[in-house]
């Protein structure tokens, strides 16, 4: 959000400053691919569920708007 979509070496650099990640060496050491590999998988995670909400938003509303027919 705050740096937007394929900025992965600037989110690597904000992680690598951020006191919340001080001793986690893990999350530190990573390259700037691997943290847009991970973030590409989140985002696909996301838009899988929002589309699943919003099928069963569409089913609903059918469902609705039979039962008042």
């Amino acid at each position: 959000h705050r740096h937007g979509y394929g900025a992965a070496e600037r989110i690597r650099m904000e992680i690598r400053r951020a006191w919340q990640f001080r001793f986690d060496w893990f999350f530190k050491s990573r390259n700037a691919i691997e943290i847009q590999k991970r973030c590409d998988a989140l985002i696909r995670v996301l838009e899988r569920e929002d589309e699943i909400i919003r099928r069963k938003e569409e089913m609903d509303l059918l469902k609705k708007s039979n039962d008042e027919a």
